[in-house]
């Protein structure tokens, strides 16, 4: 089962930068700081707060365009718009798969390390990948339930 998982989170993660050339390295910058007060937030199971970054990544995704940006919207809407975690867990599986495609594809300006974390448990057990940036593994998927349930897989900063 380990080795399917593998290979399927590596498949994944091959095709993700075919994606990602719709914005800049400072576009990708810019998004990258609410996007990890919104994983700190859904961590420390805090909706308002997940609400708070959630409407701060919106504002940072408005006038940006093409098909990241689109998809980075809606499923932060998503967030803002639910009164419950659980539904925005689940938004932010799809919002971290555009970030993970995002920051292997296009890269960020920053001089900070940007980590690449992977829950096997999430998603009724599919698994779900986020970023993080530090190497303490925090779950968003689980907060204080499986706080530390997962792995890191490496820095993936591309500058």
């Amino acid at each position: 089962m380990k080795r399917f998982l593998s290979l399927i989170l590596t498949l994944t993660l091959a095709w993700l930068p075919l994606h990602a050339a719709d914005l800049s390295p400072s576009q990708v910058d810019d998004l990258l700081r609410p996007y990890f007060q919104l994983q700190e937030a859904l961590a420390k199971d805090e909706l308002n707060g997940a609400h708070r970054a959630a409407k701060s990544l919106l504002q940072a995704a408005e006038d940006l365009e093409g098909q990241s940006a689109d998809t980075i919207r809606e499923q932060s809407e998503d967030i803002v718009d639910t009164d419950k975690i659980a539904r925005a867990r689940q938004a932010f599986e799809p919002l971290s798969n555009e970030m993970i495609r995002l920051v292997k594809g296009t890269g960020t300006n920053s001089e900070n390390e940007v980590y690449l974390m992977f829950c096997p448990m999430a998603m009724g057990g599919m698994g779900a990948n986020w970023l993080q940036n530090n190497d303490t593994l925090v779950n968003p998927y689980y907060g204080a339930e499986m706080l530390h349930c997962g792995v890191k897989k490496g820095n993936i900063a591309r500058r």
